[in-house]
């Protein structure tokens, strides 16, 4: 029969795509969507066609704009956003958070 809708896996897309958008640069917002997806610098760096120093800049941007300092600690503060935000459609439940 048709496969039943994954309602986690659409959650965890839905938090993913909204991650960031109001609180970084575009650029900025891809790097992390990527950085979330597990791609090293490097591969950021393939992927948007940008320079390995261009992505290391702009994820030092991402990293004090979130007040962390490594890749573990954004995808813990991801995770963190998604155990703990309600349903909020359409939202950067990251903005939220950097206001609470």
């Amino acid at each position: 029969g048709p496969v039943t809708g994954d309602p986690l896996g659409h959650r965890v897309e839905s938090i993913l795509a909204e991650f960031g958008r109001e609180v970084f640069t575009p650029r900025e917002y891809q790097v992390a969507q990527l950085m979330l997806q597990g791609h090293s610098p490097g591969s950021v760096a393939k992927i948007l066609e940008l320079g390995l120093e261009t992505v290391k800049m702009h994820r030092k941007h991402i990293y004090a704009k979130l007040n962390i300092s490594s890749q573990p600690e954004l995808l813990a503060l991801f995770i963190e956003l998604l155990t703990s935000t309600q349903e909020r459609q359409g939202k950067d439940y990251l903005q939220q958070y950097l206001k609470e």
